[in-house]
């Protein structure tokens, strides 16, 4: 690349503070104003908008295998996923394979992406225009404007910005080759322009633009050697065929006719959220029949203004702004033509990030051709208020992607009617654990839409969770009935069947979920839990090995296993499977309390000791592992450790273990604090009052209290349950208690 010097005129004294100002300087400000605008995205969490199934829960991601490489670079082979874009998935599985797949690395990768994107605008149109001040102009407001929020902040818009970048360098690469005719250039351009298309396809139209970077920099097309698109169109043949492979989708909604009408409407949309007169939204619905009429007079409106607007470019010459409108409509052709494809939205934000380039170079180039020096303080005036709007209304709409429940609260705003917002907002509002207003909006999106299969599966699931299993066999197989192939309700008609015991109807729905997606790793647990639960622990454990080849890093099937083995009794396998589980999630309590019981079990206290704190390291509220971790400390003699965890234990949960009160009692007793044990026995038996131990142990410190008709009555309640208390002891009771009488 040519060294940043090239963006404009050596200064009159060649100074290296003209440098400074034109290059160092705006490069600083920008990384600055944008890292100020969008640190807060970096703490957001994933939203429930593909994030989820395409990231954090996408198989080809779990691990950098040859077969996961194979799947990614295979048109068709990422489950769901609609266009062919394996250079952005390619960079999602390096941030799991060298960080981790938290939501907080991917959004921190985003935010150097648009700050990258950002500098490559700056030094593109600064080669252009040959001024650094309308350079970052375009730059900032690049940087700064609503409509880029979007790619920026949603994890899965990575691939807008990972096609922008590529894109620009592609721009950047051939206007090098323009200018010095270098064809290291050009292959370059060639080469960034393919990874683009791998990022997303929706730089298609990016040769047009070269053939305009060749128009700009002579002035005319006429030394332009048109055999030079040969191979940029070969490789927009190539990744035409590769997204034609991609899974057909079915054409919703308007007609092609009526979609076409909706054009201008569109643009018209577009130019209002441009000048901040509307607001921008997460969700863009088509509009209903009876707004036709709006729809037709807006987008002739927008159009006029577009064709005026170039007229009066041609007409008074005015190159840069022609060129920077020509640069956006070409640019938007593909947001265009996906307009005429299957999807719930008609337009979204993250279609114009490349695009507005050009109407922000519109933008700059009204600056560079103001001459008088009144008129340009007033545009740049009107420039900068026009900045610090935009400033504002990003940090309000970066603000709504900060949850899943306020970008659908948001989107709820603009589109009342459609039955996918309500299903995500209800999926949000289940995560806050806000379960009756989740169902309210699985209600009313299935009064919208009753054919849409995924709410039932979801009110089918919350049903279940709620254990009101008629309400939720009705919405599940409501589901199925919908779509036979919906791995996700036969999944979730295992669980229900199996909550039920009802274990061969589970398992054929579990079969069939596998059948569906023989990759679905959610089908194989949950027939691997219930050939468990039946007993058939070696079907089981084959099941679990069978979906660990699919998915070797899952730590819910290696804990699953490991529970398998255990029952086995193959406990050094039970123990690394644990382990194995713990590795690859950390942060697993379960694990360690497995393991844990499994050491206790072999003697080994430290080892025990050490997987029960562990476990409450990552769930502090685990009582089961407090408790055990009394009574290992019980049985090392340890007892102030052991009265502390069994004080824990009731405070978190005081009446479902009365072996904790018991045991503390013991401990009590054996501390001489008679009256403080007796209660813990009295607490014991009032939890559950056949439990023999608490009433002898209740006998005996009355009698050593020289209360024996309570002494005798404990000892007696002692025998009634069962215990076999020594008749000597029952005998001087008895004794004791007529002497008191006489």
């Amino acid at each position: 690349m040519d060294n940043l010097s090239e963006l404009h005129p050596p200064s009159a004294t060649g100074s290296a503070d003209g440098s400074l100002w034109r290059t160092t300087i705006p490069v600083m400000f920008l990384i600055a104003l944008t890292l100020y605008l969008y640190s807060p995205a970096l703490s957001f969490p994933f939203t429930n908008w593909d994030d989820i199934e395409f990231i954090s829960e996408n198989p080809c991601l779990r691990a950098p295998t040859a077969e996961n490489i194979k799947r990614i670079l295979t048109p068709g082979a990422v489950p769901g996923e609609m266009i062919y874009i394996p250079a952005t998935y390619f960079s999602f599985l390096l941030e799991r394979v060298f960080f981790s797949p938290a939501p907080g690395v991917v959004h921190a990768t985003n935010v150097l992406l648009h700050i990258s994107n950002a500098l490559l605008v700056f030094y593109f149109i600064g080669s252009l225009l040959k001024n650094s001040m309308a350079a970052l102009v375009v730059a900032v407001l690049f940087s700064v404007h609503p409509l880029v929020v979007e790619p920026v902040v949603w994890a899965m818009g990575r691939k807008d910005l990972l096609s922008t970048a590529f894109g620009l360098l592609s721009l950047i690469f051939f206007r090098n080759f323009v200018i010095r005719g270098r064809m290291r250039s050009y292959f370059l351009s060639l080469i960034v322009f393919a990874i683009a298309l791998l990022a997303k396809p929706s730089l298609i139209t990016l040769p047009l633009i070269l053939v305009g970077v060749h128009a700009y920099i002579h002035r005319s097309l006429r030394t332009f050697r048109w055999a030079l698109l040969i191979p940029f169109l070969s490789v927009c043949i190539l990744a035409y065929i590769s997204n034609s492979l991609m899974p057909d989708q079915s054409l919703d909604g308007p007609n092609t006719m009526v979609r076409l009408i909706y054009v201008p409407w569109i643009l018209t949309g577009w130019g209002l959220r441009l000048l901040l007169i509307n607001r921008p939204s997460p969700f863009y619905s088509w509009p209903s029949e009876d707004e036709f009429g709006l729809i037709v007079a807006s987008g002739f409106a927008g159009l006029i203004f577009i064709l005026l607007f170039i007229s009066i470019a041609v007409k008074f010459r005015k190159i840069n702004a022609l060129s920077g409108a020509l640069f956006y409509l070409v640019a938007f052709i593909p947001a265009i033509v996906v307009i005429f494809d299957a999807r719930d939205f008609v337009t979204a934000d993250r279609y114009g990030y490349f695009p507005l380039i050009g109407v922000f170079f519109v933008i700059a180039s009204v600056l560079v051709d103001l001459r008088s020096g009144w008129r340009r303080r007033i545009a740049v005036a009107v420039v900068s208020i026009f900045v610090g709007l935009c400033m504002l209304r990003t940090s309000q709409q970066i603000d709504v992607w900060s949850s899943s429940e306020k970008l659908w609260r948001r989107a709820l705003q603009d589109c009342p009617r459609v039955a996918l917002i309500r299903n995500n907002l209800g999926l949000a509002l289940i995560e806050t654990g806000r379960d009756d207003e989740a169902i309210e909006q699985f209600k009313i999106g299935i009064k919208l839409d009753s054919g849409f299969g995924a709410i039932y599966n979801n009110l089918g699931r919350l049903y279940f969770e709620r254990q009101e299993f008629t309400s939720a066999t009705a919405a599940l197989k409501s589901a199925v009935a919908l779509n036979s192939y919906d791995k996700s309700a036969l999944k979730n008609l295992g669980d229900l069947y199996a909550a039920q015991e009802q274990l061969d109807l589970a398992q054929s729905y579990y079969a069939r979920a596998i059948h569906v997606n023989p990759e679905f790793i959610a089908g194989y647990i949950g027939l691997g839990n219930s050939l468990n639960q039946r007993g058939k622990l070696s079907e089981a454990a084959h099941v679990y090995d069978q979906a660990l080849a699919i998915d070797p890093r899952s730590a819910e099937l290696y804990f699953n296993l490991g529970i398998v083995r255990e029952k086995e009794g193959k406990l050094e396998k039970a123990i690394s499977c644990y382990r194995q589980a713990i590795n690859y999630r950390l942060g697993f309590p379960d694990a360690h309390y497995n393991l844990g019981n499994l050491y206790h079990s072999q003697g080994a206290l430290a080892k025990a000791e050490s997987s029960y704190l562990s476990a409450l390291e990552f769930d502090n509220g685990k009582v089961e592992a407090i408790i055990n971790l009394g009574n290992l400390y019980l049985e090392a003699n340890r007892l102030d450790l052991a009265e502390q965890y069994y004080r824990r234990a009731i405070t978190v949960s005081a009446t479902k273990y009365p072996a904790v009160h018991y045991n503390l009692g013991v401990i009590l007793s054996q501390k001489n604090n008679l009256t403080g044990a007796l209660t813990l026995f009295q607490t014991t038996q009032r939890l559950k009052p056949d439990y023999a131990p608490a009433h002898l142990k209740a006998s005996q410190i009355c009698f050593q209290l020289k209360d024996y008709p309570a002494a005798l009555r404990h000892c007696e309640a002692a025998v009634k349950h069962g215990l076999d208390v020594d008749e000597e002891y029952q005998r001087e009771l008895r004794e004791l208690l007529l002497k008191e009488q006489r």
